[in-house]
């Protein structure tokens, strides 16, 4: 085994990348967790070990082991240069809140959805990592759901878009819903869905979707004309392998459906 990480090193760690993920998609997390430890051991650099990084992410979140989760994002985006504080209180947000809206005010619409390409892949491993990192602090109710979506904004503004963005676009409207400001929320939700459209990102859809039409779109617009993208997003999501936000879609879609009225049974 050794001899193979010398002699055919590109070749074995596209193997055990995906023997990890591999085992992560059926449910042995052990096992993704054994493989994941062999490639951080072997790899020759931060790079190398990226892939594996997410599987053992998502494996945690998935066993329940939020903390464990979230102490691994912050020592992935400390080693790609964007750390994250340990400790954060409501002050922090706050304060990064503030310094935020000074950065974006008397930016308009267009100043985003024109914002050139990003092609820095240091950048899109953050976006990566931080995308991931969202469910998990939003199911732990952390501090940590703002200050990633604050990330997010800033990030586009120096370095560009990317796939990931429309989802940090749609993420800044969920912690605007959060503070009660409802328009605030519908223009970063319309924001996340414009710039969807312009990177041609398919595997985004179900997260961008999953925060517009379930948690900001029926604050302004009758309940029911969120069911249907709802269900889009079940779909998209079973055909793109984003099975968690299938779930969600499918999720608040039946709920939306039975607020506005549908019969229950039918649903």
């Amino acid at each position: 085994e050794r001899a193979n990480w010398k002699d055919h090193y590109s070749l074995t760690l596209q193997f055990y990348n995906l023997l990890a993920e591999v085992k992560y998609c059926i449910g042995d997390f052990v096992g993704s967790k054994r493989v994941t430890d062999l490639v951080l051991h072997n790899a020759k650099d931060f790079d190398d070990c990226f892939n594996v990084y997410t599987c053992l992410i998502r494996s945690l979140m998935y066993q329940g082991k939020i903390d464990d989760a979230l102490a691994n994002v912050l020592q992935v985006l400390r080693a790609l240069g964007e750390p994250l504080p340990k400790k954060i209180t409501n002050a922090t947000i706050a304060l990064e809140l503030i310094k935020t809206k000074r950065l974006i005010r008397n930016k308009k619409d267009d100043f985003f959805l024109s914002l050139p390409k990003n092609i820095n892949s240091r950048i899109m491993k953050v976006n990566t990592i931080m995308s991931i990192a969202c469910s998990a602090a939003f199911v732990s109710n952390s501090l940590y759901l703002p200050l990633l979506a604050i990330r997010f904004v800033r990030l586009s503004i120096r370095y560009g878009v990317d796939d990931v963005c429309p989802f940090g676009y749609s993420m800044f409207g969920l912690i605007a819903v959060n503070r009660k400001d409802v328009k605030e929320a519908y223009r970063w939700g319309q924001l996340g869905l414009s710039v969807l459209g312009t990177v041609d990102a398919k595997q985004m859809l179900p997260k961008s979707h999953v925060i517009v039409y379930g948690t900001i779109f029926h604050h302004r617009n009758p309940i029911h004309t969120t069911i249907e993208p709802l269900l889009n997003v079940y779909q998209v999501g079973l055909e793109v392998g984003d099975i968690e936000y299938a779930c969600y879609g499918i999720l608040l879609h039946s709920i939306h459906a039975l607020y506005s009225g549908q019969n229950i049974g039918k649903l």
